[in-house]
């Protein structure tokens, strides 16, 4: 997602997001919210003023980013359960604390992953005004991209580890089989027919 004031620190291992101190003040009930809760599934969020801006910071120590999780193609079917699962609940959450959809950070490198409470971790950016839906679609996109490498990958690897010359030999005797009379047709099959 490109916003501005919107960046990854990889060295102190915290999302920052920089905006004017009028975001909060429009709207002070969702920043009231994410102050005083400690909402499940999302980050913590730290933060501090300079003039006339606000520097808000989630760190994400002894997590691991969902994009670099699928990098090193670890992701399976319960992977991707558990990341569409955890995102349904901590929107169910946000909404019992009266935040708006438009806050989330749904952006694939900037979702994160506790491996040891199998949890999903995002960042809520308060006075955002993303349409959620365009994240979604677009988050949806890249783990289907993702998945589908991740997919072609293994067949790849089932190919070159695959013995041909055992698989042909085995295709020689069926088919030696077949003609001596030694199995029987298979019912319906073009081919025996």
């Amino acid at each position: 997602m490109n916003k501005e004031g919107l960046y990854l620190d990889q060295e102190k291992k915290q999302v920052v997001w920089t905006m004017p101190i009028e975001t909060v003040k429009e709207d002070e009930l969702t920043w009231n919210m994410l102050q005083n809760n400690s909402i499940d599934g999302f980050l913590e969020l730290e933060y501090y003023c300079i003039d006339d801006k606000m520097c808000l910071c989630y760190p994400y120590q002894n997590l691991q980013s969902v994009c670099s999780y699928l990098e090193k193609k670890k992701a399976d079917l319960s992977f991707f359960r558990l990341l569409f699962e955890n995102i349904a609940k901590l929107m169910e959450s946000g909404a019992s604390f009266l935040l708006p959809e438009q806050g989330y950070l749904l952006d694939i490198g900037m979702i994160f992953i506790d491996h040891v409470k199998k949890q999903v971790k995002v960042c809520y950016l308060p006075g955002q005004k993303a349409v959620i839906e365009q994240q979604m679609i677009r988050l949806v996109e890249i783990l289907l991209e993702k998945a589908l490498l991740l997919m072609f990958a293994f067949v790849n690897e089932v190919i070159d580890t695959i013995r041909l010359d055992a698989l042909k030999d085995r295709l020689h005797l069926l088919v030696e089989k077949r003609f001596r009379g030694e199995l029987n047709k298979c019912r319906g099959c073009a081919i025996c027919k």
